[in-house]
């Protein structure tokens, strides 16, 4: 939950409806290097969670996919917390 830093030029993540996604969490990969696992992930860069508001999609129909979304940005030099 909270607020994420996304880019300065990505929009909040919406569903088809208009209806904003919630923010569910952020890796921040450049924070895990001292950590032995982070070798097979990239060495910089943020990954982002959302899902509907509503939980009310599970995945499997892709009807659903609207509901949810994973992002990755490499740019992390010009975030903005929104």
């Amino acid at each position: 939950g909270g607020t994420p830093d996304l880019p300065k030029n990505v929009d909040w993540f919406k569903e088809k409806n208009g209806k904003s996604l919630s923010f569910i969490a952020q890796i921040n990969f450049s924070e895990l290097q001292n950590y032995k696992a982070s070798q097979n992930l990239p060495k910089k860069g943020i990954l982002y969670f959302f899902y509907s508001a509503e939980q009310e999609a599970w995945g499997f129909d892709p009807k659903d996919k609207d509901k949810f979304k994973v992002f990755y940005s490499k740019n992390i030099d010009n975030l903005e917390n929104k």
